[in-house]
């Protein structure tokens, strides 16, 4: 698998697709091919990558232990500033959500940029910090009703919100709408411990990923 990537490690988009993916199953348990990825990106032109593309490696740079060259972190700096400015459209539901929210006796801030990364809700209670999200499933999930899974970008975020000492809790559009009591709803979901998603799916699959490069390696 490492001699194959070394292959493929050529160009921005290789670059990056691949750091992404790792980030994504938390591949965290291989050094040899995190060098790899450093070399590749500190070898690489921050105008090659895309303003996207290098918020994502950013975001992967704070999970996994590699660094980003000064080039990249000083234009990954202006674009932070910028998003924090950034004022986002909040949809008829999220209002919803809002309001449902502060009738509960919280204190929600909207459209929160935290390292880039958009907070639909953020909650400080008791010293704890809750992402809340709203999920649409055209944007967030993949598979059908039965086996309904977040998509990669929405792995990736929830556990760098997890390793910046967030709770994310996730509230479901289709479970929302058929609730008939929304409020009941919405408060058992922040009491409740099963209101952060289990990644157990994608847990399996990193962990044949790091027995692969381990196997690889030897």
């Amino acid at each position: 698998v490492i001699q194959s990537s070394r292959a493929c490690m050529r160009g921005a988009l290789s670059c990056w697709s691949t750091t992404w993916a790792f980030a994504v199953l938390a591949i965290e348990n291989s050094l040899e091919f995190y060098h790899l990825l450093e070399t590749c990106i500190l070898s690489t032109e921050s105008f090659q990558f895309s303003d996207e593309q290098l918020l994502q490696l950013y975001h992967a740079s704070l999970l996994m232990p590699f660094d980003l060259h000064s080039e990249i972190n000083e234009r990954v700096k202006v674009m932070l500033a910028v998003l924090r400015k950034q004022q986002c459209k909040v949809s008829s539901w999220e209002k919803e959500v809002g309001d449902c929210l502060i009738n509960l006796g919280y204190k929600p801030k909207s459209q929160v940029f935290v390292e880039g990364l958009k907070l639909d809700f953020l909650i400080e209670e008791h010293g704890m910090c809750i992402a809340v999200e709203c999920d649409g499933a055209r944007y967030h999930h993949v598979g059908g009703k039965e086996d309904s899974r977040p998509v990669g970008s929405q792995v990736l975020k929830d556990r760098l919100l997890q390793r910046l000492g967030f709770r994310v809790v996730h509230i479901v559009y289709e479970r929302w709408r058929s609730s008939n009591n929304k409020q009941k709803f919405l408060k058992d979901l922040l009491k409740s411990p099963d209101g952060q998603k289990s990644q157990s799916r994608y847990a399996k699959l990193a962990a044949l990923f790091a027995w692969i490069l381990k196997r690889s390696s030897n």
